[in-house]
């Protein structure tokens, strides 16, 4: 069947009007999930902050846990390098 056909798939043997609001449905459902996990980080953020928490530096924490190692170093050698070009202090001074 090409793409944005609607006529009968035989490989299914359904009506191509139910594959598509099945897959809408699918859809709709992950979306519905996706806003509940939304709400639920959302909780956590408020929650930490109620500790005393930064939720600002918590996000950088997350996101730089999940890159790569090689991609992690690289950014904090460039940070360096920035830093030390523009006479800030850099976060690697404080290891020195």
């Amino acid at each position: 069947m090409a793409k944005g056909n609607l006529e009968h798939d035989a490989t299914t043997n359904a009506p191509p009007h139910t594959q598509l609001k099945a897959l809408i449905e699918r859809v709709e459902s992950v979306n519905e999930d996706i806003a509940a996990l939304t709400d639920d980080r959302k909780e956590i953020f408020a929650e930490a902050k109620a500790f005393g928490l930064n939720p600002k530096i918590m996000r950088i924490i997350i996101r730089r846990r999940a890159m790569e190692k090689v991609k992690r170093d690289e950014q904090d050698a460039l940070v360096h390098v920035y830093s030390k070009a523009t006479g800030t202090p850099s976060p690697a001074d404080a290891d020195e």
